[in-house]
Order: structure tokens, then sequence, then C-alpha cells
């Protein structure tokens, strides 16, 4: 079982630690990833780039980046996640989706 001060409170917010790990880490390690999910579900088809900013149960807030404009987007989860290994799996499911999305356009 999950510690504690890993899971979503009842508002659907993390604690701030979750948060700021799992924002660093997509953003380091994972910034393309984001591109890619913001393409296919963010409304974004030519997104250069993405900074994730925030994360809770129901999904990320994305900064995307489009020519000179930036603009924050939603990108919501399947399902609302709970647990902060829940966070780990909804991402990839999210972005595993998202690449089957961009592969299945024209």
């Amino acid at each position: 079982m999950p510690a504690q001060s890993d899971r979503a409170h009842a508002d659907g917010r993390f604690p701030d630690h979750v948060v700021r790990a799992v924002v660093e880490h997509l953003n380091e390690d994972h910034a393309e990833d984001a591109v890619t999910i913001v393409r296919a579900f963010g409304g974004q088809i030519r997104a250069e780039a993405a900074e994730v900013l925030d994360v809770d149960a129901d999904g990320l807030d994305v900064a995307v980046k489009v020519g000179d404009t930036t603009e924050t987007v939603r990108v919501r989860f399947a399902a609302p996640v709970t647990e902060r290994q829940g966070l780990r799996e909804g991402i990839t499911r999210l972005y595993h989706a998202a690449v089957d999305a961009l592969e299945a356009q024209p």
C-alpha cells in the first residue's frame, strides 16, 4: 500500500513533493513525450515544445509553444489517478495512446 503522503487528497491534488518530483522528471527526461501528448490530446498538433506545469488526479497542465506563442492546455487522464504509482502508469498510457492516435492520422 502506498504511503499516505503519496496519495491524492480528496480534491484531486497530490502533495507538493509528489507534484514537484513528477513535473521535474517529465520535463527533464520526457519533454518530447509531452510534445507528443499535447499534439494528440491537447489540441496543439503544431506544438514545437511542451513543459509540464502541474499534475493532479485528473491530468496534466502543459505550457505549449507554437511559433512565438505559448499557451497552457489541459490534458486529461482516461480515469482519475489517486496514487503516485498510478501517475506513472496513467502518463505512460497517455503517451502510448497519443502515439497511436498520431500514427492513425492521415
